[in-house]
Parts: C-alpha cells; sequence; structure tokens
C-alpha cells in the first residue's frame, strides 16, 4: 500500500514515530480516546464525531474501532490530501444531517453547541445567531455562509485542521 501511496522510508519512519507516540498502552493499535492525544483537542462531542467520520468510518477496514499502523498509515495519506475547503465542506457535512446542501436551525444548534463546548460566547438566541451567518435571508445555511462560521469562529473546527497539519 505504501508503495502505491508513494511514501517514502523518512515518511514511513515519521508516522510511525507518531503512531508510537500515541499508542499509549502499547496495543499496537489506536483507538479513538488515544487519536485524541494527536490533535491535542478538548474531548467534545464534534471532536469525537470528526474523528469518527474522517478518520475511523473510511480508515478502520477491519471495523473494530481501532487503527492498525497499516490503516493509521491510510488515514495520514488521505488526510494529508485534503485541501482546506474540503475539510471545511467535510466539517459542513457532518452538520448537514439530512444531505439537503444547506444547515437548518436545528442542525446549526449543533454548530452554537460546539461553541459553547469550547467556551465560546453566542447570543442566546439560536435564530439570532443563524441570522448572523444567513445573508441570503433563506432561513438556512449554505454552504458559502458556512465558510464565515469558520472565519468568525476560526477555533471551532480547528482540530480538523490541526490533524491534517500534524500528519503533514
Amino acid at each position: 500500500v505504501t508503495r502505491k501511496l508513494e511514501v517514502t522510508d523518512a515518511q514511513l519512519r515519521a508516522i510511525r514515530k507518531l503512531f508510537v507516540s500515541v499508542d499509549a498502552d502499547k496495543s499496537g493499535r489506536i483507538s479513538a480516546l488515544e487519536f485524541f492525544k494527536i490533535i491535542g483537542a478538548v474531548d467534545t462531542p464534534f471532536v469525537r464525531v470528526l474523528i469518527d467520520r474522517m478518520i475511523f468510518d473510511w480508515a478502520d477496514l477491519n471495523t473494530d474501532d481501532q487503527l492498525s499502523f497499516e490503516e493509521f498509515v491510510l488515514a495520514a495519506c488521505v488526510v494529508c490530501t485534503f485541501t482546506r475547503s474540503q475539510i471545511l465542506k467535510f466539517i459542513f457535512d457532518i452538520f448537514d444531517e439530512d444531505g439537503s446542501g444547506t444547515i437548518g436551525r436545528a442542525e446549526f444548534r449543533q454548530i452554537a453547541q460546539c461553541i459553547v463546548d469550547l467556551g465560546g460566547m453566542f447570543p442566546g438566541n439560536y435564530g439570532s445567531f443563524l441570522d448572523q451567518f444567513d445573508t441570503s435571508g433563506d432561513g438556512v445555511v449554505d454552504f458559502s455562509e458556512f465558510a464565515r462560521v469558520n472565519e468568525t469562529y476560526p477555533m471551532l473546527f480547528f482540530p480538523a485542521f490541526k490533524l491534517q497539519d500534524k500528519f503533514q
């Protein structure tokens, strides 16, 4: 697999070093809880979903809720190829639970909850918070409007970008 992904020996050694440093119980496998150490993120529901969907849902090939070294290499290689826009779109899709291409009021509450989880402030009324980003006035937030959430609260989605930085 590493040949097909064109991973050099030096890159493979660096990935192995990261893997070993994160494998706290020295089992040769990394759990989601151990994975938190990679990005140094606060354990919040959003970060758990992010790690599950961005890493474990597609890299955990044998679906044992742990990553072998080979699965970890695959995850590292794929995450490193994402652009910032692709990562942001991935996050948008996490919140767009119904797949409508927009984030409605109920879905937007989850974003506001993430801000609360990170210690951030927002207006007590979810509607006024949604209105701040719904520049088209259609009652939902599309992807371009969602990008403004990231600009306004850059720490909110920082764990996803930090994950990529760590792997790079």
